[in-house]
């Protein structure tokens, strides 16, 4: 065809009909038809036939080029009932045979009936051609044969059910006569299960459901993967059992089998209702969901994701399927229709959001993160949150909105902060950081200052060594210890030469500095130096090598630090008492011991000994300080030292020892350990908790008696009412364990939460009151002064006794 393209675009159609005379009779006198095909000129035939039907032109196609245009004219004078042009056709084909005709046929449905008519005396070469190696010979064969009702004809429909090529099968499977072939139901299910062209499958399922639906017992699950891969496309959404199997199928783990039952139970609906009815309250329930769902999107089914609803169940699930597939595009209006509808029971759609809008980055999605950040930059949860999934490195919104948080002296998280900026790249934000360091004093705040230098150092770059080095007295000296774990990845011989001309500098905070931060390698290897800079002018220096000492292990210099308590300055002596009372040895501790009692040593001295103590963890020295804590007065200047030592500590070992103290403690010394615990403020509780979970029957009455006394219990009681399910599920649990009668009004008030969990929570320790030990709570609950208390004691109760009927019944 293409090599007649430069022909015809030469000469126009008009010009080819004028000139056709002339070609028709260069074809003949040359004997060469190829003329008329090069020429184009069969095709202006072709389509003036079509549209006028003259019988010069089917001559003339006939003459020349009956082998691509004889099937086409055959059809058009068929169907506008040419009788004389179908005549001259089959004289044609009588002449050339009949596999010219075949072999011309389109393989699109054509009046088979009536062309069979027209070449009735041909039969025995049409079902010759039904074995013509011609795909489209043997599809214009058994088209006509479909039609004949003789039993040579049916025999060869009967073996094109198993042709080669699909359209031949197909075309029988949908034409051939119900009582032609004998159980031609067994053929079109052994084409639905075994064909692998969908497009005979589908033709056999279509004549099953039309002709023979109630024999139609294919069970998928009995079958072998192939086989039930092909039934799988055409489960029937009306059948309980086809829909059952495929949510059967979802759960599966074998995936082909899996795909085609995700993609059903999408088109039907049930994925989107799936989605859409989940039910918050349910735990159980929604991670089943959640599974299922996330069973259909591994196998890259989720349309369904498009219907969302806006219930926050339906989004955080919608979310959790758009981590690993689906369309992204999809996650930032769902994401910020989480954001717009915060509360307690959405705060996992929010962090849901936030994470996936980072897995899978957009434009949008991104935007729609930096707005969320600039949102909750005072909400020390939420910002922390955004910052550690942070994972954009290079857009340009991203470094503006970090950058303003650095500078925001409002702003709190700024470890966080820190993890967000190691995932920009270096070059994003390095001048801005290093304009920072070397500003005015005045212009940044210094804790600005810290994050910043923080920040430089945590790249690990070996070009800017000298840059931080200059910069640690930026550090205080209590965060010293950290920042030696960030200046670890340069150590190296280099390294060690930089820190010895900064500690030959004259300048003593540079040379604390670098004392405080240095790894422990670079410690060791200066530790001469170390222990003479015990003795430096700089108080500052005298603290960092105190420090330095600690962090060596070196308890023997330490030990001989008695006279640091009397340093001059007061933060060289809170230094002293913490080294000696952390890495101290037993004469140590005695040391200080004897500094306190000394009637003839100044207050602020002791104060150094008392906080040592208080720094150590050996029982000798808790001891001691809860020994003056009994002794000393109220007024008397050491007092508060005394609590403060005590609270400064909170692990675990600390307040069991707290509590052994308090079985025989005087009720005074009782009230003034229950204020050291208040003063531990929340790391207390959890150390308390922890000791609570372990059922110590020993220490449960003065653990319950921190609880109360220190307003945890109250605090648990208000969290009850907390929008977020897992919160009260929480309180429920810890108020269950405390156990006491506070305790218990406020479980009784949560018997009719929403959420499954905390009303069986609320069961489970209503049943201990039910017994003989709840006898005493039960009856002070009961006559509680509020009378919200007493009513849903007494419905609390009613309900425990009618689950106790049904188990019971039930048994």
């Amino acid at each position: 065809m293409n090599n007649r393209t430069p022909f015809v675009r030469k000469f126009s159609t008009h010009y080819l009909k004028v000139k056709s005379k002339v070609l028709v009779q260069m074809a003949r006198e040359e004997n060469n038809p190829a003329v008329i095909r090069f020429s184009g000129l069969d095709r202006i035939w072709m389509k003036d036939y079509r549209s006028r039907r003259k019988e010069k032109q089917l001559k003339y196609i006939l003459e020349f080029v009956p082998e691509e245009n004889l099937f086409s004219v055959l059809i058009t004078a068929v169907e506008n009932q040419k009788n004389q042009h179908q005549q001259l056709i089959k004289e044609r084909v009588d002449d050339a045979g009949m596999r010219m005709l075949a072999l011309s046929c389109s393989g699109e449905p054509f009046p088979a009936a009536e062309v069979l008519e027209l070449f009735r005396d041909s039969v025995d070469q049409i079902r010759e051609i039904g074995g013509d190696p011609e795909w489209k010979a043997r599809f214009f064969a058994v088209s006509l044969l479909l039609h004949d009702g003789s039993d040579r004809s049916t025999r060869v429909l009967e073996e094109s059910l198993r042709d080669s090529h699909p359209l031949v099968r197909k075309t029988v499977i949908q034409e051939i006569q119900n009582d032609r072939i004998e159980d031609l139901y067994g053929r079109l299910e052994s084409s639905l299960v075994h064909d692998a062209a969908f497009e005979v499958r589908e033709a056999a399922w279509y004549r099953i459901q039309k002709d023979f639906p109630r024999q139609y017992t294919v069970d998928p699950g009995n079958l072998g993967t192939v086989e039930a891969f092909h039934v799988l496309d055409f489960l029937d959404p009306r059948r309980e059992d086809h829909v059952n199997l495929a949510i059967e199928l979802l759960d599966s783990k074998n995936l082909e089998l899996r795909h085609p039952a995700a993609a059903f139970l999408d088109r039907i609906g049930w994925l989107k209702q799936t989605l859409n009815e989940a039910d918050p309250t349910d735990k159980k329930d929604l991670e089943r969901r959640e599974r299922l769902l996330g069973k259909a999107a591994e196998v890259q089914v989720w349309d369904f994701l498009y219907r969302t609803g806006t219930k926050p169940a339906s989004l955080y699930l919608a979310l959790k399927m758009l981590e690993r597939s689906g369309d992204r595009l999809l996650i930032p209006p769902l994401a910020e229709r989480g954001f717009n509808n915060i509360n307690g029971e959405d705060s996992r759609v929010w962090e849901q959001g936030i994470k996936v809008l980072n897995l899978r980055p957009s434009d949008s999605g991104t935007a729609l993160l930096v707005k969320e950040l600039d949102r909750h930059r005072y909400d020390s949860g939420k910002a922390a949150y955004i910052l550690t999934h942070l994972n954009i490195r290079d857009d340009k919104r991203v470094v503006e909105i970090l950058l303003n948080l650095l500078l925001d002296t409002s702003f709190t998280e700024h470890e966080a902060l820190r993890k967000a900026f190691s995932q920009l790249k270096t070059g994003t934000v390095l001048p801005r950081l290093k304009e920072i360091l070397r500003s005015e004093r005045g212009e940044y705040s210094h804790s600005i200052r810290i994050t910043a230098l923080k920040i430089i150092a945590d790249y690990g770059h070996p070009y800017l060594v000298q840059m931080i080095l200059e910069q640690l007295p930026t550090i205080p000296p209590e965060q010293a210890g950290e920042f030696t774990r960030v200046l670890h990845h340069y150590a190296g011989k280099e390294f060690s030469s930089r820190v010895d001309e900064l500690l030959a500098q004259p300048d003593g905070k540079i040379r604390a500095a670098v004392i405080a931060s240095i790894p422990v390698e670079e410690k060791k290897r200066i530790s001469k130096e170390i222990r003479a800079a015990l003795k430096d002018a700089e108080p500052d220096v005298r603290i960092s090598a105190l420090r330095a000492l600690v962090d060596l292990g070196d308890t023997r210099t330490i030990n001989l630090t008695t006279d640091l308590l009397r340093d001059p300055v007061e933060r060289v002596r809170a230094a002293a008492g913490d080294a000696m009372g952390v890495h101290g040895s037993d004469s140590t501790i005695d040391e200080l011991k004897g500094v306190i009692d000394d009637p003839h040593e100044v207050s602020t001295v002791k104060e150094a000994g008392i906080r040592g103590l208080g720094a150590s963890e050996s029982k000798t020295a808790l001891s001691t300080l809860v020994h003056l804590l009994s002794e000393f007065q109220a007024d008397d200047e050491l007092y508060e030292p005394v609590i403060q030592a005590i609270s400064r500590r909170s692990d675990s070992r600390r307040i069991e020892s707290l509590l052994e103290h308090m079985k025989d403690a005087e009720p005074e010394l009782r009230d003034r350990l229950v204020n050291c615990f208040a003063r531990m403020g929340n790391d207390a509780e959890d150390a308390v908790r922890d000791l609570l979970e372990q059922d110590l029957a020993s220490l449960k009455p003065q653990l319950v008696e921190i609880l109360e006394q220190t307003g945890y219990v109250e605090k648990h009681i208000r969290l009850l009412g907390d929008r977020d399910p897992q919160v009260r599920r929480d309180a429920a649990k810890f108020l269950a364990k405390v156990g006491s009668v506070s305790s218990y009004r406020g479980i009784v008030l949560a018997a009719r939460d929403p959420d499954e969990d905390v009303r069986v929570m609320v069961t489970k320790a209503l049943e201990y009151l039910a017994g003989k030990e709840g006898h005493e709570i039960l009856s002070q609950l009961r006559e509680d002064p509020q009378k919200r208390v007493r009513k849903y004691t007494e419905w609390a109760l009613q309900r425990l006794h009618a689950k106790d009927v049904d188990d019971e019944s039930g048994s």
